[in-house]
């Protein structure tokens, strides 16, 4: 698998991979967060996560829109809120080098890719589970 280059043009030197990349910065690992959202914008948790947490934290605009962020999280440690966050938007986290946790798209867009389907009477089709 290859990974994504994630960041501005700028920042384009980190690189994101599949879960589980996150690694707390010093004091992230003891920090506990709740959170309680449904039918949410990632970057609007990533905002609620910030403000609990007190660390950094972007989300990568790819033009196309994260799947809604469906969690409820109690009291829960802060690298398995961002995990199980990511997982439920279709995307993955990790933390960049100044210590910004980066969430970004999953690899293919986070969707099954499509399956070719068996061609019947000469002819071709694709079908997307």
């Amino acid at each position: 698998m290859t990974p994504a280059i994630v960041g501005t043009d700028a920042q384009k030197t980190d690189i994101a991979l599949p879960a589980p990349p996150v690694q707390a910065t010093p004091g992230a690992a003891a920090k506990t967060v709740s959170l309680d959202v449904s039918d949410a914008d990632l970057q609007a948790v990533v905002a609620m996560l910030e403000r609990q947490s007190g660390v950094k934290a972007s989300v990568v605009d790819t033009g196309r829109p994260y799947k809604p962020v469906y969690v409820h999280l109690g009291d829960v440690s802060l690298l398995k809120a961002m995990r199980t966050i990511a997982v439920s938007a279709g995307a993955q986290v990790s933390r960049n080098r100044s210590g910004v946790y980066v969430f970004s798209p999953l690899p293919g867009g986070g969707r099954t890719p499509p399956v070719p389907a068996a061609p019947s009477g000469g002819g071709t089709g694709v079908v997307v589970p």
